[in-house]
């Protein structure tokens, strides 16, 4: 028998960080997962510039999630029993 599928949802969130001598201010778009536990980031993007990050601004996204991710995860959790309670609730008006 299969054993059940871990969910693993995929948030976003949104920093600003610092790039260059001039510190110009980039936005950056990052997608992770996380399971209560751990996070991982699938996806950075350069909103302002297009551009590659370098390694300390990966870092500075690393920071980012970890910052908000167990708030996030959290919301996540209450919106899914809300939804199962709810389909629950049509299963058993429409049974």
């Amino acid at each position: 028998m299969n054993a059940p599928a871990t969910i693993r949802p995929v948030f976003t969130t949104t920093t600003y960080l610092t790039r260059g001598h001039t510190e110009r201010e980039i936005e950056v778009a990052i997608d992770y997962t996380f399971d209560g536990a751990d996070f991982e980031i699938t996806e950075a993007r350069d909103l302002t510039e297009g551009r590659e990050l370098t390694d300390w601004e990966w870092e500075s996204c690393e920071d980012a999630v970890a910052g908000v991710c167990e708030q996030a995860f959290a919301e996540w959790v209450a919106d899914r029993g809300e939804y199962l309670r709810d389909a629950a609730e049509d299963r058993r008006i429409a049974a």
